[in-house]
């Protein structure tokens, strides 16, 4: 539990004398899997987009990094809060990260945010397929873009149809 993170003291007695060492103890929590999104939800060629990624129950603090398609890093691009919790003497952080284009061009896609925990080992990712709004204007339905690659979100551990 983590309100057994802090120092301690340790003292050993003996026939032969007594000694102390002072021990720290500290927690970490693997970040949950990252949930992502856009908004819009539909987006156009060329148009303003947002993209989300949000991690929580994490600790301590970590950190988002954003991926385009072809590995280019759109780390400094984005905007990140680190929202500590303290519940209960459970502490967790929640992680939020905002890239935002004026301007998107569907050639970086698809978008994958990486969590790194406080030491910058990987925690999770996820990868964000951007959903054309022309697509729809077209009378595609969710399964033909689903087909196109267009409309999912996966994570390492499943796909989600949007």
């Amino acid at each position: 539990m983590f309100s057994d993170e802090g120092k301690y003291l340790y003292r050993v007695v003996t026939d032969r004398g007594a000694k102390e060492v002072q021990l720290s103890i500290s927690i970490t929590a693997k970040y949950k899997d990252p949930i992502t999104s856009t908004w819009p939800e539909k987006v156009t060629e060329g148009g303003p987009v947002d993209l989300y990624c949000n991690a929580t129950d994490g600790y301590p603090a970590g950190f988002i990094h954003w991926f385009d398609g072809s590995g280019t890093n759109w780390t400094m691009n984005s905007e990140m809060i680190k929202t500590n919790k303290d519940s209960n003497s459970v502490k967790s952080v929640a992680l939020s990260s905002k890239l935002t284009f004026k301007t998107i061009n569907f050639a970086f896609a698809p978008f994958t945010c990486i969590v790194f925990n406080s030491k910058y080992v990987e925690d999770g990712k996820s990868t964000l397929q951007i959903q054309s709004a022309r697509s729809y204007e077209q009378g595609n339905t969710a399964e033909d873009d689903v087909e196109n690659g267009e409309t999912v979100q996966s994570t390492e551990a499943s796909t989600i149809k949007r």
